[in-house]
């Protein structure tokens, strides 16, 4: 459901009947790739490389970031499942959020009444709030996403009261670039994105739904 700037997945959790589904014996099937993905025009040059499920690896490298933010980066795929494809992705800026405030990598929601979030920085970019939260039966995923450049954002109380009698679960808060393009019949999303931070670190961890 969306609310606002807001979008809500629920879902039931519950045992299955014990069927062996349809994946086989390799367990599940590989997800489809576009081969290697090259990123050019940052810092450095990337490539990430499929792995044997079709999933990507990350590239991390903390002492050389891959963008400032504002720059244009050219992502390009080699084709395979999904074919060729090359485009620019404006980078987003480095975000410093001022409210709220995660404490011991912690971040208490009040699920009865709105969260305003304010940062700095946003020149560039969509900045989204993601919460999750779950119990034995219940599992709910919360994401907000705000024009970067506003400096602030509302997540309704409509959008985070399923969260309410979770318990816990997880939070952060990241700054994106993306574009979606089409590749033969497939849509691509392709998103670049930083970690909002704040005077006690990285603005991601646990959470705590009141």
């Amino acid at each position: 459901t969306t609310q606002g700037p807001c979008t809500v997945e629920s879902c039931t959790l519950g045992g299955g009947g014990g069927g062996t589904g349809g994946a086989g014996a390799g367990g599940a099937p590989a997800a489809p790739n576009a081969g290697n993905i090259t990123l050019t025009g940052g810092s450095r040059d990337v490539t990430l490389t499929p792995q044997a499920d079709g999933t990507y690896g990350v590239d991390v490298d903390g002492s050389n970031p891959l963008f400032a933010g504002g720059n244009s980066i050219t992502m390009a795929g080699a084709g395979a499942d999904v074919p060729a494809f090359s485009q620019a992705v404006t980078a987003p800026s480095l975000i410093e959020l001022t409210a709220p405030t995660f404490v011991t990598n912690n971040l208490t929601v009040n699920t009865t009444s709105d969260l305003v979030l304010t940062w700095t920085g946003g020149t560039t970019g969509s900045v989204l709030l993601r919460l999750t939260g779950a119990d034995a039966s219940n599992a709910v995923t919360v994401k907000c996403e705000f024009d970067a450049s506003n400096g602030t954002g509302t997540a309704p109380t409509a959008a985070l009261s399923p969260l309410q009698g979770l318990g816990s679960g997880t939070a952060s808060i990241n700054n994106l670039g993306t574009e979606t393009i089409s590749a033969g019949a497939w849509e691509v999303l392709l998103s670049l994105s930083v970690m909002a931070t704040q005077s006690s670190g990285m603005a991601t961890g646990t959470a705590t739904f009141n």
